[in-house]
């Protein structure tokens, strides 16, 4: 069962109502679970990271930078958001 997704989903929910998501601490604690980091203070973003599947429309932080995901892939080295603006748009 992937727990990652529900997070995603009211994520998403709370940004598009412009209210700041809270992350369960339970999620915080499984192992290789998302990195949960505040984001230019207007909203919650999970930290880029290799090897990880990503859905369009997720929000992630790199480098001080935040990004939308604009196409479903996993992400590779060599793939970070700000070289690969097929997958990302800066925000």
């Amino acid at each position: 069962m992937n727990l990652r997704r529900p997070h995603a989903v009211v994520l998403a929910a709370a940004l598009a109502a412009g209210v700041l998501a809270v992350v369960p601490p339970a999620a915080a604690d499984v192992p290789g679970g998302p990195t949960v980091t505040q984001a230019d203070n207007s909203f919650t973003s999970i930290v880029w990271r290799t090897y990880f599947p990503y859905e369009v429309g997720e929000i992630v932080a790199y480098h001080g930078a935040t990004y939308r995901c604009l196409q479903a892939h996993t992400s590779l080295p060599e793939w970070e958001p700000d070289t690969t603006p097929p997958l990302w748009q800066q925000m």
